[in-house]
């Protein structure tokens, strides 16, 4: 199962491609017939991926794995892969899923983000795998901002019982906005949804 759009194919990882991704991207890309970049995944990606394989063990036989794998996004005339996303899991009872993206530095401001959500958010009307995409933006990065207000993407607003969150350096790390968008069921009511409006 792929998404493809004008410039970019989104592929879902399926639990062995995901598990050879994990072992080594390089040999991920060469198999796939994609440039080789260079690129190493973080020790701390793949402990959060492998915690996700074994504490969903029967997702993978189902497309319930369209949830909780790792989605590539792939420039088809390049062939070389210019970001990730991934959700957080099965959608909540509403259909809220939160989805964290990641496009690659050389990659960056260059479309291929807002591509991707657009192909996603088209791709969901028919699959109806979740209602509602939320999405996390640090409030430095314009870019995708932007990118999410032109989608149609509506800030939620902060919670007042919030905190900052620190890092293992005691650092205090951006603060950040949600921003969700209804994808699909226009009759869907605010009071429905599992935040404040």
């Amino acid at each position: 199962m792929e998404i493809k759009c004008e410039r970019l194919t989104l592929k879902p990882l399926s639990l062995k491609e995901l598990e050879t991704y994990m072992a080594s991207r390089e040999k991920f890309e060469e198999s796939s017939n994609l440039n080789v970049s260079g690129v190493k995944l973080e020790g701390e990606c793949c402990e959060e991926l492998l915690e996700i394989i074994e504490s969903n063990p029967g997702v993978w036989s189902s497309n319930d794995y369209l949830s909780y794998t790792l989605w590539l996004l792939i420039d088809t005339k390049l062939k070389s892969i210019v970001g990730q996303f991934w959700f957080n899991g099965k959608p909540t009872e509403n259909g809220e899923l939160e989805m964290f993206f990641s496009i690659e530095k050389p990659f960056r401001k260059k479309g291929y983000a807002t591509e991707a959500v657009k192909a996603l958010l088209e791709w969901v009307k028919g699959s109806q795998m979740f209602r509602v995409l939320l999405v996390e933006a640090f409030d430095h990065n314009l870019a995708a901002i932007n990118s999410l207000k032109k989608l149609g993407f509506r800030k939620i607003e902060p919670d007042t019982d919030s905190f900052l969150s620190f890092s293992e350096e005691d650092e205090e790390l951006p603060i950040s906005t949600n921003y969700f968008l209804v994808a699909y069921a226009k009759d869907l009511k605010s009071e429905e949804l599992d935040f404040e409006v």
